[in-house]
């Protein structure tokens, strides 16, 4: 701590102003080399955080950002400070910084602490976009099957009218072109065979009258 001589004045019994030498501390601008820690995965509770550098003083102040925060002073080189869960709210990462008053005094140079896994507002919404995004790609590709199954239905369906109408199917009627067809042949067949049988019947009747 610097001393520095201030004129002060007093009157003598003259009335005539003498100057007297009273010294005063000049606070020096303080310096962080390092904080301990310097990270955390996650801010479960009360966290101490050790500010370690030089020109610190009884009323040397610790800052969160722009924020005064509640600062132990150990000796010129060693600060402590707590942060809590609601300080890191929505907050991955933030500064601290040292701040001697005056006379003198001054900020220091700042030094970043780091929160790893903190959740935020931007990660909850990028996680709920991945979330529905993957749900809607898994929709889509589900959307896709049912469109390529049912297209494949149809198709097995419509081959197997077109089998049916062609040859028709397994029951005791004729359903298909071609049944119909054999069906007609074969009545045909008949008619012919049965006239055929007739008329070789006639024409024996007919041969023993012409002999007697």
């Amino acid at each position: 701590m610097i001393f520095a001589p201030i004129e002060t004045k007093a009157y003598d019994e003259y009335s005539y102003y003498r100057f007297a030498s009273n010294p005063e501390p000049i606070n020096p601008v303080p310096i962080i080399s390092s904080i301990k820690p310097s990270s955390i995965d996650k801010i479960r509770g009360r966290t101490t955080i050790t500010i370690i550098g030089n020109g610190f003083t009884p009323d040397s102040v610790v800052r969160k950002n722009n924020s005064n925060r509640t600062t132990t002073f150990i000796d010129s080189k060693h600060l402590l400070v707590d942060i809590f869960p609601s300080d890191a709210y929505n907050q991955n990462e933030f500064y601290l910084t040292v701040l001697n008053g005056e006379p003198g005094g001054g900020f220091s140079n700042a030094s970043l602490f780091t929160i790893k896994n903190n959740i935020t507002t931007t990660n909850y919404s990028t996680t709920q976009n991945s979330s529905n995004s993957n749900y809607n790609t898994n929709y889509s590709n589900t959307s896709e099957e049912n469109n390529s199954v049912s297209a494949s239905d149809f198709n097995e369906s419509y081959g197997s009218l077109t089998a049916n109408a062609l040859l028709g199917s397994n029951s005791f009627m004729p359903t298909g072109l071609v049944q119909w067809i054999i069906f007609v042949i074969l009545i045909v067949l008949i008619i012919f065979l049965w006239r055929h049988v007739h008329r070789s019947k006639e024409k024996y009747m007919l041969e023993p009258m012409k002999h007697a």
